[in-house]
């Protein structure tokens, strides 16, 4: 079994003209990512600090398992959304 772990940062231009910083942390195994992760900055220091602070923290045993999000995804939310709005829910 191997891991891949992925931290990226990229510069976005905001609305207003102002520029902010998305870091993002994958982990992929045998292939398969199995964890994914965002936060949006301000500024590229404190995107740099939250995106190593988090790879530490999800080095640790069981960290990878405690991270793991339970509840709706996208797709499943979008379905709800076409039920609700097809009039089936209401």
């Amino acid at each position: 079994m191997w891991q891949i772990e992925m931290g990226t940062i990229t510069s976005l231009r905001r609305k207003g003209g102002a520029t902010g910083e998305t870091a993002q942390i994958r982990i992929v195994r045998d292939g398969a990512r199995v964890y994914q992760e965002s936060q949006a900055f301000d500024r590229k220091q404190a995107t740099q600090a939250w995106l190593k602070r988090r790879k530490t923290e999800l080095a640790e045993p069981g960290a990878l398992e405690r991270a793991k999000r339970k509840g709706a995804t996208v797709k499943c939310r979008s379905g709800l959304f076409s039920l609700v709005f097809s009039g089936l829910l209401l």
